[in-house]
């Protein structure tokens, strides 16, 4: 037993020797249109952003495909759906006055017509005249129109949980 891990350690040194002097291979270059599309998408995502913060139904429910999924944290947690989108925007407006959405970290790929986008949320809103602040991870899929523009085609938003100290009351 203890040739074969003499042996194995022998084996893994020479790989590693035989390794280090080697470059590591470089990426593929992004094409220029790729980085024009990825562009595209994160203006998508501030826009998107906008139409929620101006607080007008159509515009919001404009950005979403006929098709599109949202998975939010608020109830009823998965909506489906233009119609159901629709019902769930209005009443989301109705509740929330004062939208602020502040973004962070946000990162952009495409690939094709298909582009995402993952971030951290601040979301500021008046409920009943109480202000609420929530924050978490979002990830959009936006999918690009024939006419170049790129709708919502998933909505996941997921709220970030308190730590154990902080909910801890001793």
């Amino acid at each position: 037993m203890r040739i074969i891990g003499i042996g194995a350690a022998v084996l893994l040194s020479a790989v590693v020797a035989g390794c280090a002097g080697q470059e590591p291979p470089a990426e593929p270059p992004v094409s220029t249109e790729r980085l024009a599309r990825a562009v595209d998408v994160e203006a998508s995502l501030q826009e998107f952003m906008n139409t929620w913060e101006r607080g007008d139904v159509e515009p919001v429910v404009a950005s979403f495909t006929p098709d599109a999924v949202i998975y939010d944290p608020t109830p009823p947690g998965e909506v489906r759906g233009a119609d159901a989108i629709r019902s769930w925007v209005v009443d989301f407006l109705e509740a929330n006055d004062q939208i602020a959405i502040g973004l962070s970290d946000v990162r952009v790929s495409t690939d094709g017509s298909v582009g995402w986008t993952t971030c951290r949320f601040r979301f500021t809103a008046h409920t009943d005249g109480e202000e609420r602040v929530s924050e978490g991870n979002l990830t959009v899929i936006f999918v690009m129109q024939p006419d170049e523009s790129y709708r919502v085609a998933l909505f996941h938003a997921s709220r970030l949980l308190e730590s154990p100290e902080a909910t801890d009351p001793r």
